[in-house]
């Protein structure tokens, strides 16, 4: 019996670098090692699927962005049951902020210059929430 093994994917390059929190951006992943054909391929940005939208070559893939937040997310590439991953590539730019508002809906404030991550971070205070305009 023989078996057939595959070089493992190599992740070179991630382009941009930074997208919407809201995700459905596309970014492009650049490497080798993809695969001959667009079947089977993952992409993850962070823990997400980043589903792949088009498979330009063996080194070049399109996928649509996942809502995510944070910086220094890691970007990998899954081909047959092999992975490769950039460390800390990606960052998600924050929400676009409508406003602030008390826990219960009775107070907001909709002129904030930035807005923070959630209760308790430096632009959003303790028991109060963001009201994210880039949508659920």
């Amino acid at each position: 019996r023989v078996g057939l093994s595959y070089d493992a994917p190599v992740l070179a390059g991630v382009r941009p670098t930074i997208g919407p929190s809201a995700g459905k951006a596309n970014i492009t992943v650049t490497g080798s090692n993809f695969g001959t054909a667009q079947e089977g391929q993952e992409v993850s940005v962070g823990n997400s699927l980043c589903s792949v939208t088009t498979w330009t070559s063996d080194s070049s893939m399109t996928c649509s962005l996942p809502r995510g937040a944070l910086l220094q997310r890691n970007v990998s590439v899954a081909v047959g049951g092999q992975t490769s991953t950039l460390p800390g590539v990606f960052n998600y730019s924050s929400p676009s902020c409508a406003a602030i508002c008390s826990a219960s809906g009775a107070l907001c404030n909709a002129s904030l210059p930035s807005c923070g991550t959630g209760p308790g971070s430096s632009s959003v205070p303790s028991g109060y929430y963001l009201l994210d305009m880039d949508g659920p």
